[in-house]
């Protein structure tokens, strides 16, 4: 599995797209139903797709970095490189709550009726400024960010500071995942006094989770376990934990539950995933899906808080099922559009941006390993280097756009990509 060269990981983009999809069942509103029998909650259990998108972040982040060498500066690339990635997208979605919030409780002249309904999700007496610059840099320790489902993120961007640490310090991939149960558990057991600031994050016991996919990836690195291995491993986790889950319901509560249960079928459905890798055929479609489960995670938090609404106000009746459909189908489909017409495109800028800041503030550039240690190397000769780096990396991304869309076939798509692979 140690290859010196990424390739897709499908059952992981089909993986994410299901943990996506879970958490958007979990938060269509079924209050209004209740009268059906139908509980609140009673699509509770999908909030374990972030606990999945956990395990696969702490694997993703070690499998993405296994080329890099230590050193401050590839640890501020590799951060930079992450940002640029997440960033962007999420805070479009906190304008775009921060301008909610406020037509929430100023009627603008165009809105008949007018967008009180809002009000409820998009609270704008709880925005200040204070509140707008901690949910812009991630440090809503306390309240939560403005748009509600940023708060995973919060702990996505502090586990990316955390590996870039590991890079800049030379800290292996092992000695990371005994790091974060570490100090979580200590934390826990010595009931350590944690404020509303970053170690509310830092020693968080669902920084466990991110444990398991670091651990995850150190063992699938090394082949260390057999898909038949790691088939009863599944079955034997998810039967304790549903055991735990049912018959131990005081334990609900306890800050060491979830990322046990939750985050141990998680650890389990990821490594089925990886160890089956190659063995099941996964449409592009649903690799495609996979893609969008960014976009997919934020879009759903906007259609389900306000797609409802509208059926009110147009007095549109639904069923229960049609009702859940409805919203699933929407996020879904909204999630597409966004992917295609602003992550990806994001996607492909923030790349040519590292590759631009790369040649602009170093001549060690990813291209210059080629090179001896003795041999001088002009700055036009970086430039040219990093920009040639740069432009074939688009050219994948492109690539794997056409082939999503089913404008090549398998073997075309094999042969172009060995191409562009032998050229970076």
């Amino acid at each position: 599995m140690n290859n010196s060269t990424q390739k897709e990981l499908k059952n992981i983009q089909v993986l994410r797209f299901l943990a996506a999809f879970l958490v958007v069942f979990a938060h269509v509103p079924m209050s209004q139903f209740s009268g059906a029998g139908i509980k609140e909650d009673f699509f509770g259990f999908g909030a374990i797709g972030v606990d999945i998108f956990f395990v696969i972040s702490g694997f993703i982040m070690f499998y993405i970095a296994k080329n890099t060498k230590y050193g401050i500066g590839n640890a501020a690339s590799f951060l930079i490189k992450r940002i640029l990635r997440v960033v962007p997208l999420y805070w479009l979605f906190l304008v775009l709550s921060i301008y909610l919030s406020f037509i929430s409780v100023n009627c603008p002249s165009w809105a008949d009726p007018c967008p009180f309904w809002l009000q409820p999700n998009y609270k704008f007496s709880n925005i200040d400024a204070e509140t707008i610059i901690r949910s812009f840099t991630f440090t809503n320790f306390s309240s939560g960010p403005i748009y509600s489902v940023g708060w995973t993120l919060i702990y996505e961007f502090w586990f990316y500071v955390f590996i870039s640490a590991t890079i800049a310090f030379g800290v292996n991939r092992l000695n990371s995942f005994a790091i974060i149960v570490t100090i979580t558990l200590l934390s826990y057991l010595l009931k350590a006094p944690i404020t509303y600031s970053l170690f509310n994050v830092l020693f968080n016991p669902l920084m466990i989770e991110f444990g398991y996919g670091v651990l995850l990836y150190s063992v699938w690195s090394h082949e260390k376990l057999s898909l038949k291995f790691t088939f009863i491993l599944f079955v034997l986790t998810n039967a304790i934990n549903l055991f735990i889950f049912y018959k131990f319901k005081n334990l609900f509560e306890h800050s060491l539950f979830r990322p046990i249960v939750w985050g141990g079928i998680a650890y389990s459905m990821v490594s089925l995933a990886l160890f089956s890798e190659g063995k099941i055929k996964i449409h592009k479609y649903f690799v495609s899906l996979g893609d969008a489960s960014y976009s997919l995670y934020l879009t759903h938090w906007l259609i389900v808080t306000t797609l409802p609404f509208f059926l009110v106000i147009y007095s549109i009746q639904l069923n229960a099922v049609l009702f859940v459909l409805l919203n699933v189908l929407a996020s879904i489909f909204a999630s597409i559009i966004l992917y295609r017409c602003v992550e990806y495109p994001l996607l492909i800028a923030s790349k040519i941006l590292v590759g631009y800041l790369n040649s602009m503030f170093s001549k060690k550039t990813l291209g210059l390993k080629y090179f001896s240690k003795t041999d001088k190397v002009t700055d036009s000769e970086s430039n040219y280097l990093q920009s040639k780096i740069v432009n074939n990396e688009v050219r994948l991304e492109q690539l794997h756009s056409i082939f999503q869309k089913g404008l090549i076939s398998q073997d075309e798509f094999e042969g172009k990509r060995t191409e562009i692979l032998k050229n970076i």
